[in-house]
């Protein structure tokens, strides 16, 4: 059997449900009878006769409908699928998980009843868009009360949210497992302790730039959701060492911690995190200048499977913390960020030579670095793919030769204001292909 769609468009949004038919059509044997009820059936073959044009949804059930939806690969085709008809537009939307909105309370009513098993909903603001609010307190109540299935939500730069709206989704959201909060300045302590009390399943937290968020949130965090998997705390003026060992006391399964700009956090609360998840993947520690070697020990110690580590700008850090992680975490190593660090030839050779994996490196501005550290780059090859030499004056053409001929995975070499670097001597080098140079 072959069923052919027929679409007979009746306005430039779309085609009506009968506009739609089933061109039956059977080649070596005869297909069922004349009722639709038969024709699912695939009992008998007379309604081809008597029903040259019949419409394709007194055919396909819903179950089958959705097996069709199911097959789409992308969503553009299956926004297309809605334009059909009704019946098939409904059905789009009740299978759809994701959305993104930019919608006032009635719009969000009409939504909910619409998308009744929405997963993810997207409200982030874009940069170019920051002199707009984004949803408010207003439509968080919406949502608490209308989406019992969500389990994500972004609010990026939504600035109209305020501790009210959180409040809202703690209430209403228990199966809440991320959520995106950055850059909402009005949020407070207040705001962050309702929400985990009512959303302990929270995996994801994203405070990065809430300079409202103190300590408390973080004791919060420890006491309410025990399986938190990533926190984004960047520029959060407010968080201390003590708020780190209150979540180090309770989340035990954190892989990813972002402190980054937080000027408060020292060696002591890092160390904390280190001793207690000991399943930490990524930690982003840029520009904390009270962070020094000691809580790379520790970290070298506790987190042997650590995969991204920067420490752009912590200026404490130097030779013994660089290489006692590196002996430790080396072979997990995928990008190290040492931007500004007052380190020497000796801990990037060590580098070079325990980090086999290592994919992505800065040594931005580490005015100590000579050629003599490349001398330890492999000849059979290396994985980098990311190099950042920029502003390290000792550096000359030599190492550049060197990094050419090892490198053959290289895509971004970063040489700017180097001085001893001849950049015509450098364009004529054979790097690999695609290799974006920045001189």
């Amino acid at each position: 059997m072959i069923i052919k769609l027929l679409p007979n468009f009746t306005h430039p949004g779309g085609v009506g449900a009968q506009g739609v038919r089933a061109e039956m059509k059977t080649r070596d044997s005869p297909v069922a009878n004349g009722s639709p009820a038969a024709l699912r059936d695939g009992s008998s073959s007379d309604c081809l006769k008597n029903n040259p044009a019949l419409c394709i949804n007194d055919v396909l059930t819903d179950d089958s409908l959705r097996a069709i939806l199911s097959k789409l690969p992308t969503q553009s085709d299956k926004n297309v699928y809605g334009l059909v008809c009704k019946r098939w537009l409904q059905l789009q939307s009740m299978e759809r998980q994701r959305l993104s909105a930019r919608a006032g309370p009635h719009m969000l009513e009409r939504i909910a009843l619409r998308f009744t098993h929405l997963l993810h909903i997207d409200f982030a603001q874009s940069v170019s868009r920051s002199f707009f609010p984004g949803v408010g307190d207003s439509d968080l109540h919406i949502v608490a009360t209308s989406f019992s299935l969500l389990e994500g939500i972004n609010l990026r730069q939504c600035k109209g949210v305020t501790d009210l709206g959180l409040a809202a989704l703690g209430s209403g959201t228990s199966t809440l497992r991320w959520i995106d909060l950055t850059d909402c300045g009005r949020v407070t302590d207040k705001g962050i302790l309702v929400l985990v009390r009512g959303c302990s399943l929270l995996q994801v937290l994203r405070l990065s730039g809430c300079k409202l968020v103190t300590d408390r949130a973080l004791e919060a965090l420890g006491q309410s959701c025990k399986q938190l998997a990533e926190l984004s705390l960047q520029r959060c003026n407010k968080v201390t060492d003590g708020g780190l060992v209150f979540l180090s006391q309770g989340c035990k399964c954190l892989r990813m911690l972002d402190v980054s700009s937080c000027p408060k956090i020292a060696s002591s609360g890092v160390q904390s995190i280190a001793g207690s998840c000991s399943e930490l993947r990524s930690l982003n520690l840029c520009s904390c200048l009270k962070v020094g070697n000691d809580a790379l020990q520790s970290l070298a110690e506790c987190c042997t499977s650590l995969d991204q580590l920067k420490l752009n700008g912590c200026r404490m850090i130097a030779d013994e913390g660089i290489m006692e992680l590196v002996r430790c975490c080396g072979s997990t190593l995928n990008e190290l960020d040492l931007g500004w660090l007052n380190v020497s030839d000796e801990a990037v050779r060590l580098i070079f030579l325990f980090c086999p994996m290592l994919g992505v490196l800065n040594l931005e501005s580490c005015s100590r670095i000579t050629d003599s550290c490349f001398a330890a780059l492999s000849n059979d090859g290396t994985v980098l793919r990311e190099l950042n030499l920029s502003n390290c004056p000792s550096i000359t053409d030599v190492s550049v030769v060197k990094i050419a001929n090892s490198c053959r995975q290289l895509q971004t070499l970063d040489l700017r204001w180097c001085g001893l670097v001849d950049s015509s001597a450098v364009r004529s080098l054979s790097f690999p292909e695609g290799c974006k140079l920045l001189l």
